[in-house]
């Protein structure tokens, strides 16, 4: 997959969010560099892939790294666990690097276990927390991190991007294609990267066109479902669920569609109704994926 084969391995490396480069490398050659990091940001724009790098250069080595998805371990055992293994000394680099993926999905209980390591963490230990969804983390343990917000990518940060994967791919692709994936994608470089992978071994103009074309169409079946809601009734439950069998996009990707539409509408025409579904799309849909996208949906027009 090109968006994992094309992945930074390096900051210099990383396309894009320049000034998070400039001051991780900054910290990085200070001698009291911060023990703890937290990147924010939407999905697939590189939180995870600054904190590998960052990791590496920390000196973090193979097993000196432990990789945390904070959705499956999220309790105060894993906090018992980590805290217990600080004492150990790396057994291959300088430093033992603890990512802790997802960490909005960490129980408060776990957030509080670890306020005091993230105080007074010892000198070979570094912290680094990747979120979508930085409000959910306790203030306390932000007072205690150097936080980074990683953005989307401008039209043409990307357009450089996935020029030079396609150069290097030997992927065949006009500029005109390429604009297109770059409106699809939204800035968000994963994205475009599985876009340009869906294209790469066709050579055919017209079918290409097709992929892009149903992209759009799928983003136009969002937008859909998002009126449909606003102006819901019980009456159109099965016109709902059948967009909601249609759309193929992640349910947290939807999720996250129908916030900003509804936010929108709600700041521009003061809305009732856009308040409503607001709320009942407010929980994100990591751990039951469709199901809580159809059930949102479902309350949203009045079923209980």
């Amino acid at each position: 997959m090109l968006h994992i084969k094309s992945r930074p391995k390096k900051l210099e490396e990383i396309f894009g969010n320049e000034s998070v480069v400039e001051s991780l490398e900054g910290l990085i050659e200070k001698e009291n560099c911060p023990h703890v990091f937290l990147f924010h940001g939407e999905t697939g724009c590189g939180k995870t892939t600054f904190a590998r790098i960052l990791a590496e250069e920390l000196g973090g080595v193979g097993d000196d790294i432990f990789e945390i998805n904070m959705s499956n371990n999220r309790g105060i055992d894993t906090a018992r666990g980590i805290i217990g293994n600080l004492e150990y000394v790396p057994m291959l680099g300088s430093s033992s690097i603890y990512i802790l993926d997802e960490f909005h999905k960490a129980t408060p209980e776990f957030q509080n276990a670890v306020l005091k390591v993230f105080e007074d963490t010892p000198d070979h230990v570094y912290f680094i927390l990747c979120t979508t969804e930085p409000s959910k983390i306790i203030k306390t343990i932000k007072n205690r991190a150097m936080i980074f917000e990683v953005e989307k990518l401008s039209p043409n940060t990307m357009f450089q991007l996935l020029a030079k994967v396609a150069k290097k791919e030997k992927i065949k692709i006009t500029d005109a294609n390429l604009k297109k994936i770059i409106k699809a994608s939204k800035g968000i470089p994963r994205q475009a990267l599985v876009f340009l992978n869906q294209i790469e071994e066709i050579e055919d103009e017209e079918k290409i066109d097709k992929i892009l074309k149903n992209i759009d169409k799928e983003k136009e079946e969002i937008i859909t479902l998002c009126r449909k809601l606003l102006s819901a009734t019980e009456k159109n439950w099965n016109s709902v669920a059948e967009l909601i069998i249609k759309i193929e996009d992640e349910p947290e990707k939807v999720r996250r569609a129908v916030v900003g539409y509804m936010t929108q509408v709600l700041l521009k025409k003061n809305e009732p109704r856009a308040a409503y579904v607001l709320e009942c799309f407010q929980k994100p849909f990591f751990d039951n994926g469709k199901g809580d996208l159809t059930l949102a949906c479902y309350y949203s027009i009045g079923n209980e």
